[in-house]
């Protein structure tokens, strides 16, 4: 037994390991596009074994009308961030250029940064020594890659998401903040994970409010919030050079507006879109008789603030030394505030579940990461019978304004 667990260790330290990876989650891919009907899974809604409705049916869309021209958030109507409008086009061309369908390679996009998230992994894990760091824990790294790699819920859910690429960019950050380098990379990493979905943005920000909380001089201070600003230009900038490359139809103002407006539009969305009834905000306004909506962002902001604002009030007690303060534990609250506000979320799914799962890595926090883990499947459990037996349409359709 011994002897086993071993060789199963080597093995995740392997590029062999990520062979295996790639041929298990190629013959997924391959299978649900080219024989999807050979699957238990096999329906009108699913491509197999995975997921492809959101894509072919809202991704898709979004896409074609950005090729053609038309100009998101004031000419049809987005849920997402300008980052992830950005990520769709390149599947687009690719589809269009090799006549292979949309989600095909939307999936194979998404298989590769999960092998450079697991390839990350195994480096991290090499930089965080057990000698070195107090919190390592080497099964709990262990783990997450092997979920990765071969656990089917976590397999199916990531091949047809693009969540996969802002994990890639949280063990990124979470590699240089380990490493002691500038904030500005790790701000770089953060939001532009940011552009694409929220979670990495709500990390940053967290982190950015416990260093200047911790933080000895304001000399600290002010090195915190230049390199923090320098980290979100060089984001917004690199936003800019990307859709100038992708989007040749877009004179520079229409480019300009894009990024501009797209973050607000989308967070005003976020905002204001209704609960959905498997959110526990929902079951709240339920019991209490009351507008989800407002629960939901009266305990987002309780969640957020109150942590930073006990600890801001801890530092003025005289018994609180700041050397006793390590970049782990500060991961660990994230994490914590993280998986609640997850917890409630206006809509429980099951890939946001990974993220706390990562944050865990540097912490060796087992607890968070078990019930993690455990909430992710019971997600995607009742996510793959809903789907198979009551889905009929994505709950966001795209529609010309």
């Amino acid at each position: 037994m011994r002897l086993l667990k071993l060789t199963l260790k080597r093995l995740i330290d392997s590029n062999l390991f990520l062979v295996l990876v790639v041929l298990v989650q190629g013959f997924v891919i391959l299978l649900s596009n080219f024989k999807p009907s050979l699957t238990i899974f096999a329906n009108s809604n699913f491509n197999g074994l995975l997921d492809y409705s959101d894509i072919n049916v809202v991704w898709k869309q979004y896409a074609i009308w950005m090729l053609h021209g038309l100009l998101p958030y004031l000419q049809f109507n987005v849920d997402l961030p300008p980052g992830f409008l950005i990520y769709l086009l390149i599947p687009t061309i690719l589809w269009r250029t090799f006549g292979f369908e949309f989600s095909l390679w939307v999936s194979l996009g998404s298989l590769t940064w999960n092998i450079l998230t697991i390839r990350e992994l195994q480096h991290l894990k090499k930089q965080l020594q057990p000698g070195k760091m107090k919190f390592y824990n080497q099964n709990l790294i262990n783990s997450m890659i092997l979920s990765l790699g071969f656990y089917p819920p976590i397999v199916f859910q990531i091949l047809s998401r693009i969540d996969v690429l802002l994990l890639f960019l949280l063990v990124k950050s979470l590699s240089e903040l380990l490493s002691n380098r500038r904030l500005v990379r790790i701000t770089y990493f953060l939001t532009l994970g940011f552009s694409i979905k929220y979670v990495t943005g709500l990390v940053l920000a967290l982190l950015i409010v416990y260093l200047l909380i911790y933080s000895k001089t304001n000399r600290a201070k002010v090195r915190i919030l230049f390199d923090s600003l320098i980290g979100c230009i060089f984001t917004f900038v690199s936003l800019v050079i990307f859709s100038s490359l992708i989007l040749r139809t877009y004179d520079p103002f229409r480019l300009l507006m894009f990024n501009l407006i797209g973050f607000k539009d989308s967070i005003e969305y976020f905002l204001l879109k209704p609960t959905l009834n498997n959110s526990i905000a929902y079951w709240i306004s339920q019991i209490i008789n009351f507008d989800p909506s407002r629960i939901f962002v009266v305990i987002q902001i309780l969640v957020i603030i109150v942590p930073p604002l006990i600890l801001g009030l801890n530092t003025k007690s005289k018994s609180f030394s700041r050397t006793t303060i390590t970049v782990p534990k500060l991961i660990h609250l994230i994490t914590i505030q993280v998986l609640l506000l997850i917890l409630i979320n206006k809509q429980i799914t099951p890939q946001y579940f990974l993220y706390p799962m990562i944050l865990c890595v540097p912490t060796g926090n087992r607890k968070i990461f078990i019930l993690s883990f455990l909430l992710y499947t019971i997600a995607f459990a009742i996510q793959t019978v809903v789907n198979v037996l009551y889905y009929t349409h994505p709950n966001f359709i795209p529609t010309l304004l």
